[in-house]
């Protein structure tokens, strides 16, 4: 139940986080890329929607990675039977009984020191115990690599069920749970194609869930691990010592998880590039629609300019607000006397008389005197 609600919160996370950190990184990016007083792409305009585009992609690419890197991790802290008890995932049953009565003499509740609490310390012995008892058990071994702890639980007799002894109590038990899962993924699938939703790439989508399935039950279904796990990747990662061996139930939890997390990426990542696709490229768009369209953006380009030009306007005249109207009437008047020696001393009437004037004040001064030429 709790894998349930942690998948379906991290399912509602997918709906807001990727458009959020979009937008934040968009802002960053122009705050730190373009200079100061340099104008920012705005809102409408082809660039600021071609980045937000890029930016959005990469932001659901990244997003993507997290969410199977967070679900990986889960499964590393659950830990696994093999782990627990210190054996890699091919050991036989001498190596496994070798290795249990090594620990039995670090962890027998009797071999404890006494300042270790003694219910803790059964507790512990109980689960290792239990570990050596599962992969002893050629059945539960088989179940365990491939349903995960729940077999636990399945073969114990207070069960309301059945319990399950052979190979194939096991498989029957664990295939009705796992069809169940896929015929939820379809149905739900069905539904999203059939409202409108989600919509690009469905074929593929349902191409990969159909992959998924049939390797889940080819695994369940098969003596041995998968051969990618145990030919390819197993191999790889415990060479290179980036990440522990997967079992195949881990690796199934990886692959359901990769799958409907890739479903929402690719529906986010279509809807983004169709967003972004300027209206002049979209063939499928009349001519005259067109260049509605891109009046439609003039006038809201227009009216954005007019806001600003007011805006500017109201902060010049801040400096007076508080004088009130007899400072607005001074205002007025100063300005209509400069306008009116303005006009008067650039008039050529005007000009020339002043500059008889001044020559006739320059021939009655005598010689040497400074003053106005």
């Amino acid at each position: 139940m709790s894998s349930t609600v942690r998948g379906l919160g991290s399912q509602v996370l997918w709906l807001f986080v990727p458009n959020m950190a979009a937008g934040w990184v968009q802002t960053f990016w122009y705050g730190f890329w373009i200079r100061a007083g340099e104008p920012k792409p705005q809102p409408g305009t082809l660039r600021h929607a071609r980045d937000r585009r890029n930016i959005y992609i990469g932001v659901v690419v990244s997003f993507l990675l997290v969410t199977l890197w967070v679900a990986d991790q889960e499964l590393q802290m659950q830990g696994n039977l093999y782990s627990d008890l210190g054996v890699p995932l091919d050991v036989d049953d001498r190596g496994l009984q070798s290795k249990f009565r090594r620990l039995t003499v670090l962890f027998h509740p009797d071999k404890v020191a006494p300042n270790v609490d003694r219910a803790a310390a059964d507790q512990y012995y109980i689960h290792l115990q239990t570990a050596r008892d599962t992969l002893i058990d050629p059945a539960k071994r088989f179940a365990y690599d491939r349903f995960g702890p729940d077999i636990i639980d399945w073969s114990r007799t207070q069960t309301p069920n059945r319990p399950c002894v052979t190979i194939m109590d096991y498989v029957s038990r664990g295939a009705p749970n796992m069809s169940a899962y896929y015929v939820m993924s379809l149905t739900i699938m069905a539904l999203l194609s059939f409202y409108g939703y989600y919509s690009d790439g469905q074929y593929w989508r349902y191409v990969a869930l159909i992959t998924v399935f049939c390797f889940e039950a080819h695994t369940i279904t098969r003596p041995t691990h998968p051969s990618v796990l145990t030919n390819f990747l197993n191999p790889l990662l415990t060479t290179l010592k980036l990440h522990p061996a997967y079992l195949p139930f881990q690796a199934i939890a990886i692959a359901r998880h990769l799958t409907t997390s890739l479903f929402i990426a690719i529906a986010q990542i279509s809807s983004a590039i169709k967003a972004a696709t300027p209206p002049s490229s979209r063939h499928d768009l009349p001519e005259a629609e067109i260049l509605r369209m891109q009046a439609q953006r003039l006038l809201l380009l227009s009216q954005k300019a007019d806001m600003e030009a007011t805006g500017l306007l109201a902060l010049e005249n801040i400096p007076f607000l508080d004088a009130g109207r007899q400072a607005e009437n001074e205002i007025k008047m100063k300005t209509k006397e400069w306008l009116v020696q303005h006009a008067v001393q650039n008039d050529p009437e005007v000009r020339s008389a002043i500059g008889r004037v001044v020559q006739r004040r320059r021939t009655d001064v005598p010689h040497g005197a400074q003053g106005t030429r």
